[in-house]
């Protein structure tokens, strides 16, 4: 009942509503078409923050592999280089360290994350060789592999109420992962990237129904 709504909760929405609004900002074009925000990934209710009222820490650990190309009519900028016919393979092994700690602030659960992603990357395509889209091109091939840029959130706040759950949080990328201008496989971006998001999620406890949405500041 909408009456019987605690001022925690209704803040706790409202600072949901918020991050979302700041999430609708036109994010700028990224080096390769892409930012730090992997296509392909997926939400659902284990990306909530865990139902619990005592202090709590928890591991993951998730692999994935990704692979997409540009085609001939699409030039991408590599290290610096612009490149055709781009083709790049990932494959990550990536480390997910969260806490949540026992207390409570605006009625909601206090979590502080680390993402810590290892990459195997191989990147090939035709370079052109001034710079420019109509001149001569070289092909080239390049592979990777090490730690990529680490993802904090120094900030992580959840609520729920009855099969409902929802929460906020915001991520910061820094730049920890090897960029070398002129290679086309770069682990890291060289850049910082700040990702407020916000995610709602609907378990039922009586049919096994779920619905989530995360949305993100890519």
């Amino acid at each position: 009942m909408m009456g019987e709504l605690r001022l925690p909760v209704v803040l706790g929405a409202l600072m949901v509503a918020l991050i979302i609004a700041l999430s609708s900002i036109a994010a700028r074009a990224e080096e390769a078409g892409t930012g730090h925000y992997i296509p392909g990934a997926t939400s659902s209710f284990i990306d909530m923050l865990p139902d619990r009222d005592t202090s709590t820490f928890v591991y993951a650990n998730a692999f994935t592999y990704y692979e997409g190309s540009s085609g001939a009519s699409k030039d991408l900028e590599f290290g610096g280089l612009l490149t055709a016919n781009a083709k790049g393979t990932v494959y990550s092994d990536t480390s997910v360290f969260l806490y949540q700690a026992p207390w409570k602030i605006l009625g909601g659960q206090y979590a502080a994350q680390l993402i810590v992603p290892y990459f195997w990357l191989k990147v090939q395509g035709d370079v052109k060789l001034s710079g420019r889209r109509l001149t001569p091109s070289v092909h080239k091939e390049d592979t990777a592999n090490g730690f990529g840029d680490i993802e904090m959130f120094p900030v992580m706040m959840g609520w729920k109420s009855g099969d409902f759950k929802w929460q906020g949080q915001f991520g910061v990328y820094a730049p920890s992962g090897t960029f070398n201008k002129g290679d086309l496989a770069n682990i890291g971006r060289n850049y910082w990237t700040f990702e407020p998001s916000a995610a709602i999620s609907w378990l039922s406890s009586k049919i096994g129904l779920e619905v989530s949405h995360c949305l993100c500041r890519l």
